[in-house]
């Protein structure tokens, strides 16, 4: 399912008595739309979305889309006219009439809202935010028409698409701005030109690189400050490097580092080889956090993401992975047949350690299984993670070999 979200302005009326002028428009596809005053028509005929939401304010020119589209439609058209003048604007029954006669002539829903009085300030820009991402879609693609918008409404309800990311991941990736722009001047005689060299063509321009640089705004964030590059896998185009970011994402988030060896390399190898210029702003970044990684012993790997996450505030992954750390070195990359043989060579292998030193591990021991099976069953006093961390990685840097092998 395809939303457009067209945003108006007040626009102001030329000579000949228009708010705006007829342009026939050359669609991306190459080909020119009927001609039309207002951009929606000519994305209507193109887009062939399932639904419509325009917005604008108290004031904007509604008129001009009855005027436009339901000329027939005398008595609504004057309303909105005399309403725009008016310092409170039209009211919402007024715009659910002229949605209502919009539906009428499109044959698809249409929701007409203003998103603020008259002015978008500094006080009402929260306000006029939500407005317009209560206008996204829950599922679906959105086609964000900017053509005929105030600049500031425009960047606001773009905005509300990267806030909306936060909570439904991915609708930046699904949204696409149109634009409108004007190549050539429309007439301006006495009485608009229908056709022929003075009729005005504009060319209707796709700025993708808007939401997508929002997309990956949001999915930098959950890889490079919360290490988990599912979202990233989203952004990415390309089939192979989206393939190999996908086991980077496995990978950590499953604590299965053992794969990072083969994957990382593969990872940055297409990275490298990306011709997208968003990929390429950020992959120094990414090879950056997992270079580390590359070449380590299962435990150092481990450990390594242990103080990644740490650093990052995110507990409760650096706690299961100091701890599956700490199991490792223990078993020095060995296998055991059950919980109790790991538990025996744990115990085994922190012998060796000063008093001091053992009850620091034995206290990450105790944290990690409060934190997996909750603290009320265990019968040990709640334990800071961020505290036991701070004893326990330090010995754990210590222990664990820096060795760039892979063998034990």
């Amino acid at each position: 399912m395809t939303t457009l979200i067209s945003l108006i302005g007040t626009g102001q009326r030329d000579i000949t008595g228009n708010a705006y002028q007829k342009t026939v428009y050359r669609l991306p596809n190459g080909k020119n739309a009927e001609p039309t005053a207002i951009f929606t028509g000519a994305l209507i005929e193109y887009v062939k979305p399932q639904a419509v939401v325009i917005l604008g304010t108290r004031t904007s020119a509604w008129a001009a889309l009855i005027e436009e589209y339901r000329s027939d439609y005398v008595e609504i058209y004057v309303r909105l006219e005399l309403g725009a003048k008016q310092a409170e604007g039209v009211d919402d029954l007024l715009l659910k009439e002229t949605a209502d006669s919009l539906q009428k002539a499109w044959g698809i829903p249409v929701a007409c809202h203003a998103v603020c009085q008259r002015n978008i300030e500094e006080n009402n820009a929260a306000e006029i935010m939500a407005a317009c991402a209560a206008a996204f879609p829950r599922d679906g693609d959105v086609v964000l028409d900017v053509t005929h918008a105030f600049r500031s409404l425009a960047m606001l309800a773009q905005a509300a698409a990267h806030l909306l990311d936060a909570v439904r991941p991915g609708i930046s990736a699904r949204t696409k701005i149109m634009y409108g722009d004007l190549m050539v001047p429309p007439a301006r005689k006495a009485i608009a030109a229908t056709n022929g060299a003075d009729y005005g063509q504009g060319n209707a321009i796709v700025l993708d690189a808007l939401t997508k640089a929002a997309a990956f705004t949001n999915a930098m964030k959950s890889a490079y400050h919360g290490l988990d590059f599912e979202p990233l896998v989203s952004c990415i185009q390309h089939r192979e490097l989206q393939k190999e970011c996908s086991k980077v994402a496995v990978a950590l988030r499953s604590l299965d580092l053992e794969i990072l060896t083969s994957v990382i390399p593969k990872f940055m190898g297409h990275l490298h080889k990306s011709s997208d210029p968003l990929l390429k702003l950020v992959a120094g970044d990414l090879e950056e956090l997992l270079r580390p990684f590359v070449g380590c012993r299962l435990d150092r790997a481990l450990l390594i993401l242990s103080q990644l996450a740490f650093k990052r505030g995110l507990w409760a992954l650096s706690l299961f992975a100091a701890y599956e750390a700490s199991c490792v070195y223990a078993l020095n990359n060995t296998t055991v047949k059950n919980i109790k043989e790991l538990e025996l060579a744990w115990t085994a292998a922190i012998q060796q350690l000063v008093k001091d030193e053992k009850n620091k591990l034995q206290e990450l021991a105790y944290a990690r299984n409060q934190s997996a099976h909750g603290a009320r069953r265990i019968e040990q006093k709640i334990r800071d993670p961020r505290e036991v961390l701070e004893n326990a990685l330090p010995i754990l840097n210590k222990l664990i070999p820096k060795s760039s092998s892979t063998k034990p």
